[in-house]
């Protein structure tokens, strides 16, 4: 790659080896395209649901879904991902918490510093911080049944 990382996807790949490090093997799968065609699954979300029991989660996930693309910021819906569009998926049971970075992190990753609303006397000050990727997939996620999922596309 010889172009400009944006600045919020500066820490993507060391947050992918993070994970891949610390990532409970019970709760959690990691598939490459060649494990999914060696499989004959066609579509990312037949993968999913073949990890569902193995991570521990009893009821299925609903197609749409927003995975996380390529670290993030970018989303896409489950439903839409076939084997050809991937080079891997990570998949995260619901609950059972894939590594997060500290907001002080966070921000500095960003580009951004927190803003510090200032409340009365005898209130707390409020402090409006973005949200990091996987936040912000989960989300998008909450009224549905998903697991947290990171897709590395082709």
């Amino acid at each position: 790659f010889a172009g400009e990382i944006p600045p919020k996807e500066v820490w993507n790949i060391a947050d992918l080896a993070s994970r891949m490090v610390s990532r409970n093997r019970q709760t959690s799968a990691f598939h490459t395209r060649e494990d999914l065609k060696r499989l004959g699954i066609e579509w990312v979300y037949d993968a999913v649901q073949m990890s569902r029991a193995r991570t521990g989660a009893k009821e299925s996930y609903d197609r749409d879904c927003v995975v996380t693309v390529d670290g993030g910021p970018r989303t896409t819906e489950l439903g839409a991902l076939t084997v050809d569009d991937i080079e891997a998926i990570e998949i995260y049971a619901p609950g059972a918490g894939s590594t997060t970075i500290s907001r002080a992190n966070r921000d500095l990753r960003a580009g951004t510093n927190p803003t510090y609303g200032v409340g009365k006397l005898g209130t707390s000050a409020s402090v409006l911080v973005p949200l990091s990727n996987l936040e912000r997939a989960r989300s998008e996620n909450q009224s549905r049944s998903c697991p947290t999922m990171y897709v590395w596309a082709r």
